[in-house]
């Protein structure tokens, strides 16, 4: 009876030390870019996106599309600089995923609207899908955005949220 458990506990050691996993045979290489990071770092977020672009040359780039940012008054958005991020990467032909939603990467991960967290949660359900359909109609056209990303680690427990709901 202790000899399976033995057994088993063996072989996934050796599985462990002398297995090895496939190797990936394409590996797509990408960054990720963020206005918020950027205004963190006291540096200009145009000259950095510019400099991503045209002095690292990089062909793939995830963009956090942070909620108070695009709608910082409810059903009032401002996509200059989205727009701007968008064409310059389409100029160049980089490919692009919009990390969309209420939890985007970069601290302090949930980007609410300062309008948005008096509501409940079911409220700021209907506005984030509100906001998810603006933005995924808004940009549904541009060949260069090859995914979305809805919410990011919405399973991590861990930022300032207001809850989670899997």
């Amino acid at each position: 009876m202790i000899a399976l458990p033995i057994f088993i506990f063996l072989v996934l050691i050796i599985w462990l030390f002398f297995g090895s996993p496939k190797k990936a045979e394409k590996i797509i290489w990408g960054v990720n870019f963020s206005v918020k990071q950027s205004d963190f770092l006291e540096l200009d977020p145009k000259e950095n996106y510019l400099a991503i672009l045209d002095d690292l040359k990089v062909k793939n780039i995830k963009i956090s599309v942070h909620w108070d940012l695009i709608e910082p008054e409810n059903n009032v958005y401002d996509f200059k600089d989205l727009d701007w991020q968008v064409i310059e990467a389409q100029k160049r032909d980089v490919n692009l995923i919009l990390a969309i939603g209420m939890k985007t990467p970069r601290w302090p991960e949930c980007h609410l609207p300062q309008w948005a967290w008096n509501l409940n949660k079911e409220e700021q359900q209907n506005e984030i899908l509100k906001y998810l359909e603006e933005i995924v109609f808004r940009y549904k056209d541009y060949s260069n955005i090859s995914a979305w990303q809805v919410e990011n680690e919405p399973f991590f427990k861990f930022g300032s949220c207001p809850w989670s709901d899997e």
